[in-house]
């Protein structure tokens, strides 16, 4: 009996003490796990949804991250569904592979294909509070068992983006996040199976293009209009098989 009033009472300062100063809370822990965290190997899975094509988009792979100072850091996203794809961000440099069709795209990293890696960028209170209104919404669940904190963050100015949605689990690490476009266009991103502060090398950051891969710089507009392509024949092929 005394056990269980210890817990409900637990239970209750816990739940007090979240509800007074949620916030504070959640960054502090937020910016104590980014200090700590010095690389990470995950599971992911991305969802778009395109308002132009009505339809969805998703795939999943393998990402692996080494944070660097500030917003800076190395990435890589190892996709296997639908289709095999591989893509890295370097030194501000990015490089998409389509080893089905050998082709790859590279050049400067729009803040577009930044924004997806969104929560690996500088999440102190200090820094977003003077662009962002923070809302906390509240305590949800992921996959009906992990407890996390929902926060969402609303551009002060004007941005091709209307709201990024995070939910950081009880040792301050982001494990899902949506990014709401101005078009109604949005994204969201899941990491699960995660593995923390591994040994990397500078090798897996690289992909050694086979002999014979058509390299399309970034200044080639094509380019662009192709990896569009690609992902609004995916949505239209889901949507249709859907209905």
């Amino acid at each position: 009996m005394r056990k269980f009033v210890f817990l409900i009472t637990f239970l209750m300062l816990s739940s007090v003490f979240v509800s007074a100063q949620p916030i504070s809370e959640i960054f502090k822990r937020m910016e104590q796990h980014q200090r700590a965290l010095k690389s990470l190997r995950a599971e992911i899975a991305v969802s778009k949804f395109s308002v132009r094509s009505g339809g969805s988009y998703a795939k999943d792979g393998a990402l692996t991250i080494l944070p660097q100072k500030k917003d800076a850091y190395s990435v890589r996203l190892d996709s296997t569904k639908p289709e095999e794809q591989n893509f890295l961000i370097v030194a501000n440099q990015y490089l998409i592979y389509f080893p089905a069709s050998k082709i790859a795209y590279t050049g400067s990293a729009a803040d577009s294909q930044k924004l997806m890696f969104y929560p690996f960028s500088d999440l102190s209170l200090k820094t977003l509070k003077p662009v962002y209104n923070i809302l906390y919404t509240g305590e949800e669940k992921i996959g009906g068992t992990i407890r996390t904190w929902k926060l969402a963050l609303t551009p002060k100015t004007p941005q091709n983006f209307d709201r990024i949605e995070l939910w950081i689990d009880v040792n301050g690490m982001p494990l899902q996040w949506k990014i709401n476009e101005t078009s109604g266009d949005w994204t969201t991103v899941l990491l699960s199976k995660l593995q923390k502060n591994v040994d990397l090398n500078a090798a897996e950051f690289r992909i050694n293009l086979p002999k014979g891969t058509k390299i399309i710089k970034e200044s080639s507009t094509a380019a662009k209009k192709i990896v569009t392509q690609k992902r609004r024949v995916t949505s239209r092929r889901k949507f249709s098989r859907r209905r």
